[in-house]
């Protein structure tokens, strides 16, 4: 943010970061004398931890405005950045801070395991929550290994998705059912339960 003297008058300049095309934009506001913008302010302002801060990164561009527009509606939530590639995502989590990052399994260039493996690297209190069309025990695993408090399928509905927000937000775990029956199946065979009962 900075301070521009334009045409004799006195304008604030604020600088917007849109999500969908990654470029800059900036808006110019008069500013009346002695009276600034709230987010003119030099100091910095405090987080806060009751929020739920989400991070969306998602290369379908239509569920990815949706999501935006579903969480705008909720005013605990804040959607603070949404993007269709995990390019540049050591920056773009330290810069706008989540504390849960919904993330696509199957996102171009890093996928979204290796992406979660990441997030966790800068942060381990970062909550992820995996959301993909496919639920194959591979998956389910590899997520859930590199750190991913969730695992949802695509097809979920917006209800459940921001329910299951708030379940992991608190401290919880989100896995669909398909998947959920997987990994019961899964430790249940290892447990050397068989089809005799024992």
């Amino acid at each position: 943010r900075r301070m521009n003297v334009m045409s004799g008058g006195l304008f604030a300049e604020r600088m917007r970061y849109l999500h969908e095309d990654s470029t800059w934009m900036i808006s110019e506001f008069p500013v009346r004398m002695g009276r600034f913008p709230e987010w003119l302010s030099l100091e910095k302002n405090p987080i806060d931890c009751d929020m739920i801060r989400l991070m969306l990164f998602d290369d379908d561009r239509m569920r990815r405005q949706r999501l935006e527009a579903m969480l705008s509606m909720d005013p605990r939530k804040s959607c603070v950045g949404a993007f269709g590639d995990c390019s540049r995502l050591y920056q773009r989590v330290r810069r706008f801070k989540p504390n849960i990052v919904l993330m696509e399994m199957g996102m171009p260039g890093l996928d979204g395991i290796s992406a979660t493996r990441l997030v966790k690297g800068i942060d381990p209190s970062i909550k992820v929550i995996i959301q993909t069309a496919v639920d194959d025990e591979e998956n389910i695993f590899n997520s859930l290994r590199a750190g991913a408090e969730g695992y949802i399928l695509e097809d979920t509905g917006d209800d459940k998705i921001l329910q299951g927000i708030e379940d992991v937000f608190n401290g919880g775990a989100v896995i669909a059912p398909s998947a959920a029956l997987r990994v019961a199946r899964h430790f249940n065979q290892n447990a050397g339960f068989g089809n005799n009962g024992h």
